[in-house]
């Protein structure tokens, strides 16, 4: 298991050159992905390979346009 910065980055470079990514980020013990969409390439690619977690972290939805987040999904 790795820490959450680590995956933080490692998945942030798995996903960054996807349609919808805007960005990603850590609140405690969860992972933040930003994303233009719910149906946005960046989510589904992120939900077929991981699902809710990533490395062991749980990964939330955020919904935003350069990182000021509209709603939340998950």
């Amino acid at each position: 298991m790795s820490n959450i910065q680590t995956a933080k980055q490692s998945l942030g470079r798995e996903l960054r050159a996807l349609d919808g990514f805007v960005g990603i980020g850590v609140d405690g013990k969860r992972i933040h992905l930003y994303a233009s969409a719910e149906t946005a390439p960046v989510v589904k690619r992120l939900r077929e390979r991981w699902g809710a977690t990533y490395r062991g972290f749980p990964v939330s939805i955020i919904l935003a346009n350069r990182f000021k987040a509209q709603t939340h999904g998950a």
